[in-house]
Formats: C-alpha cells, sequence, structure tokens
C-alpha cells in the first residue's frame, strides 16, 4: 500500500467518488391540456444537492435535489426549451444540463361535444370552447361543410341521408389548428314508441308504480324523473318503481331507444306525499371568491312560492317548485340565510329553513421579485388566502400575463431600468386586490469612464480609479463609471484603458453611456449604487 503513487490514489478515490453518479436522464416535457403549463418529468441518476430549472435558457427555480419533477407554468404560447441541471451532492459539481422541446398552443381544446339527432335529415351539434378560437371548421363525413366564428357553441346540421355519420370539429387559434375533436351520429332510424302509460302511487308511499307496453323492439329503455334519468332497463321491460320521491308533483318519463336512439318519451304527471310539511335538508355553500351563497334543498310539498331571506329581510319570491337559489353580492362577514314555504292562502309554512354563512374577504398576502442572475429579468412569485379564479400580471401599468388561480410564480423578463410589477387577483373576471414591487438596478445615470463623477472623463479619472485599487483611497459610488472598458469588472485594465482612449489617437472611447450620461446599455454585476452627481 505504501508504495501506490499519490497520482494513482487521487484516481482512485474520484472514480469511488463519481460511481453510480451521473446526470439526470429520460426527461420528459408534457403540456397540461387546457393551460399553458409543462409537466416535466425525470429520472435521477445520483445523489444530487440541488437541480436547477431552465426555461428558454433562463434559470426560474432551484429545487432539492431529490425531486424528479417540476411544474413550468405560465409559458407563452410557441417553442420552448426546458432544461434541468444537477449539481453533485458530494463535491457540488454540476453535470452537463439535460433539455427536452415542447410547443405550447397556449390554447384547451373543445370539449362536452353532443351531436343528436333533430329531425329526419337533420342533427344538432353542441359543445363548450376550452379556450379563445379563431374559427371552427365542421367537418362531416371527411367533408369541410361549415367555418364557423371562435365563439360559437352549437350547428345544426341539415340536409343528411339516412344512416351513420361522423361529425368533426376542429378548432383553430391564432397560434395553431387544434387536433379534431368528433362525434357520431344515425339518422333516419323509425320506430314506435310505447303506449298505455300509467303511473299510481304504491301501498303504504313505498313510491310510485309505472307501466306501459312495448310496441317496437328497443335497445334500452330509461325512467327519467323531472328531467334526469335515474334508471336504465333492459329492452323487454315494461314496469319500474320509482322510489324516493319527495312530496310534490314530479314529471315521470320513459324514453325509448331503438338502435341506440332516441324515440319519442311518454310521459305522465304525478303528485305525492303530504303538501303541508316545510321543506328539509337545506345546504348553504358560499362561492369562494365569490360573494354569492348557493342554496340548495329538498320540498317536502305542493307551496306556491318560496321566500328566500337574508339576515330577515325577503330578497326573493321564486316559484314553489324551485329546490335552489343563488344569493349574489351577500356583503363580507356572517349571515342567516332562510327558505319559506308559502301554501296557496298565502301563509307561511312553519318552521321556516334556515343556515349560516360566512363570506371571507380575499387577499393577496405578499409578492416577492427576485432579479435573476445573469439575466435581464425578475422571478415573480405571490401567495394568497386563495379563492381567485386567475391572476393578471402588470408590468409598468400593461398586461403582461393571464394565469390561472393556482398559479404563484411568474419569470418576467424586463429591459434595463426600473420597472414595477403589479400582480392582481382577479374574482369573476374583476379585479379583487393588487400588490406590487419595483424591480432593476440599473437605471441610473453615468457616464462611463467617469470614475471620480466630476463631469469630466480625463487623466484624474484614471488616477482616482488606480488610487481606489492599489492603495484602497476614495469611495466610488457608480462602479460603472469606473468600468471603462465595460467587461463586467472593475481593475486595473480599465485604468489602462482610460489612458489609452486618452492620450492614444487610434484608441476607442469608453463605450456608451459616453461622452454623455445615461443608463447602461449593458446590465451586469459591477452596477451604479445611485446616479453620478454631474447627470441629471
Amino acid at each position: 500500500m505504501r508504495g501506490i503513487p499519490v497520482l494513482a490514489w487521487t484516481l482512485l478515490f474520484s472514480s469511488v467518488a463519481l460511481a453510480g453518479s451521473g446526470p439526470p436522464s429520460e426527461l420528459t416535457c408534457t403540456q397540461i391540456a387546457g393551460t399553458s403549463d409543462v409537466q416535466m418529468e425525470w429520472i435521477n441518476e445520483g445523489a444530487y444537492a440541488e437541480i436547477n430549472i431552465y426555461v428558454d435558457g433562463v434559470q426560474i427555480d432551484s429545487i432539492v435535489g431529490s425531486e424528479e419533477s417540476y411544474l413550468a407554468s405560465g409559458l407563452d404560447a410557441g417553442d420552448h426549451e426546458l432544461c434541468i441541471q444537477a449539481q453533485l451532492a458530494t463535491t457540488g459539481g454540476l453535470f452537463d444540463e439535460v433539455c427536452c422541446g415542447v410547443f405550447v398552443d397556449g390554447a384547451g381544446a373543445i370539449g362536452s361535444l353532443s351531436c343528436a339527432p333533430s329531425g329526419a335529415s337533420s342533427a344538432t351539434v353542441t359543445w363548450t370552447n376550452g379556450a379563445a378560437y379563431t374559427a371552427i371548421r365542421v367537418v362531416i363525413d371527411s367533408t369541410l361543410v361549415a367555418v364557423l366564428p371562435g365563439t360559437a357553441t352549437s350547428y345544426t346540421a341539415v340536409g343528411l341521408v339516412a344512416g351513420a355519420h361522423t361529425i368533426c370539429l376542429i378548432a383553430e387559434t391564432a397560434a395553431a389548428v387544434l387536433p379534431p375533436v368528433c362525434c357520431n351520429v344515425v339518422i333516419g332510424i323509425i320506430g314506435e314508441s310505447p303506449i298505455d302509460l300509467l303511473c299510481f302511487e304504491s301501498a303504504f308511499a313505498v313510491g310510485v308504480n309505472v307501466s306501459w307496453t312495448n310496441m317496437d323492439t328497443y335497445s334500452s329503455i330509461d325512467i327519467e324523473v323531472d328531467g334526469v334519468v335515474v334508471a336504465t332497463l333492459p329492452a323487454s321491460a315494461t314496469s319500474y318503481l320509482v322510489t324516493g320521491l319527495a312530496p310534490g308533483t314530479h314529471l315521470i318519463c320513459v324514453n325509448a331507444f331503438k338502435n341506440g336512439n332516441p324515440l319519442a318519451p311518454v310521459c305522465c304527471d304525478i303528485t305525492t306525499g303530504d303538501v303541508d310539511a316545510p321543506p328539509s335538508n337545506l345546504l348553504c355553500t358560499a362561492l369562494p371568491g365569490q360573494n354569492d351563497v348557493v342554496l340548495s334543498w329538498v320540498n317536502n310539498g305542493s307551496y306556491a312560492e318560496i321566500q328566500i331571506t337574508l339576515d330577515g329581510t325577503i330578497v326573493d319570491a321564486i316559484a314553489g317548485a324551485s329546490t335552489s337559489y343563488t344569493l349574489t353580492g351577500v356583503p363580507i362577514g356572517g349571515h342567516t340565510v332562510c327558505v319559506i314555504a308559502i301554501d296557496a292562502s298565502g301563509a307561511e309554512i312553519v318552521p321556516a329553513l334556515c343556515c349560516e354563512v360566512f363570506i371571507e374577504e380575499l387577499d393577496l398576502e405578499f409578492i416577492d421579485c427576485a432579479p435573476i442572475a445573469g439575466a435581464v429579468g425578475t422571478a415573480v412569485s405571490w401567495g394568497s388566502t386563495g379563492g381567485f379564479t386567475s391572476f393578471e400580471v402588470y408590468v409598468d401599468g400593461a398586461l403582461h400575463a393571464t394565469l390561472p388561480g393556482s398559479a404563484s410564480f411568474l419569470v418576467v423578463l424586463l429591459t434595463p431600468g426600473v420597472h414595477e410589477v403589479c400582480v392582481h387577483g382577479v374574482v369573476a373576471g374583476l379585479p379583487d386586490a393588487v400588490l406590487c414591487c419595483t424591480v432593476g438596478d440599473d437605471a441610473a445615470m453615468f457616464m462611463r469612464g467617469d470614475c471620480n463623477t466630476d463631469g469630466l472623463f480625463d487623466i484624474s479619472d484614471a488616477i482616482y480609479s488606480l488610487q481606489w485599487l492599489i492603495q484602497g483611497v476614495g469611495d466610488p459610488t457608480c462602479l460603472s463609471a469606473c468600468d471603462s472598458n465595460d467587461d463586467g469588472s472593475t481593475d486595473i485594465a480599465d485604468a489602462i484603458f482610460s489612458l489609452g482612449a486618452l492620450f492614444a489617437g487610434d484608441a476607442p472611447p469608453p463605450p456608451a453611456p459616453h461622452p454623455g450620461c445615461g443608463c447602461d446599455p449593458t446590465p451586469d454585476g459591477v452596477g451604479c449604487a445611485m446616479s453620478s452627481a454631474s447627470c441629471p
């Protein structure tokens, strides 16, 4: 062992230290549908002290070394390069960056697409828009039949022949054409609905017996109560017991399907239960981020009307069959909300049904704006009480970005100078709270080369710079003015550069700002604590 050279020991130690270590692998970047966020995932191949996150060459975050995923939020539409760089826990060394590319389309897809026959040769298509579209194309059986405005949410296709059809919608945004979303519909199916529908309350008020006669061969039969499907029965069924009905009048329908397509429903009305019992099961829900309260209850009778009261004052009178209501504009604080049933004579059916609610005030709790080293940008983060539907980020009074209510971080790229960055918490489309911060430290006015800030560029500036660097004499108030060659550092090379510019005829003058005052067009780590006294 004594005879092993020092170099061999060094190589052996390095091999052991790096064994089993390497940069992260299998990095993937996937846009989250309907958002401008990208989910990053990878596999760690060693023990890291930390992992740095980069978007388009700019570091946006640093996370603990054990993490294997990160959500990059609020990316602009277009192509982006996302990278991670791991730092070894043992030596502090940095591995090479591992990167992936992703295209953010900035728009959500069409949702809730529904196609249904609306006539002998027509079909109605409805959907919800997941983003702001510039246009929506309608394609039927691979043929373009219409181009709709981007705000459209329905379309009726006419002149369809009997049989199966595929209807597709292709949404377009300013940045991209989204993938098609399709549904199928069958036109011209002829069938006969059930007949002889009977509805009667069963003994002991167990429920309502429903019976009918089938007049065709069906694929299935749905039972619908007050517009809601409560059961799907076999095609051969001819009766059903509806249970759990609240007292009052109900509409019960039998919907038969032939080859999966609905035939005309057959329906009946029936009144059940004690008509004089008050409502029950009141549920009061204060909507997060809004001054609204959603009420729902169960009716136990047939009422002429239902009154809604807030803190003892009637705010509305609604139809007696209603089982829900939304109170809007409720003030911040605690309140008593009541639902009161009124009978045909105008009398109150007691007792009133009440609940307590509390409306909270939303607020932004803090904002932090941290300049990003080596980049003309700022990492903006904030916290809130929650409940905001979105956040709007403004730079110098102009809207810069709109983010979802779950966001709390954004990288803002800025030009040199001082800027005001404000975050607005938005509720139901209206700003509700705002916090601002001022960023930028390169807006000081100075003349490059004027190290002693006397308003002149002469030999006294080179002497002042050398005395400060070598003897520690003097205290420059603007280091950027002493950085004569604008290389991002203050050293003896600046004094030599100044002397050359003053006395060598072919030597270049100091870079801007020179010969007059101005802001630093090339911000760096030197900085300027305050404007030169000789500059306005």
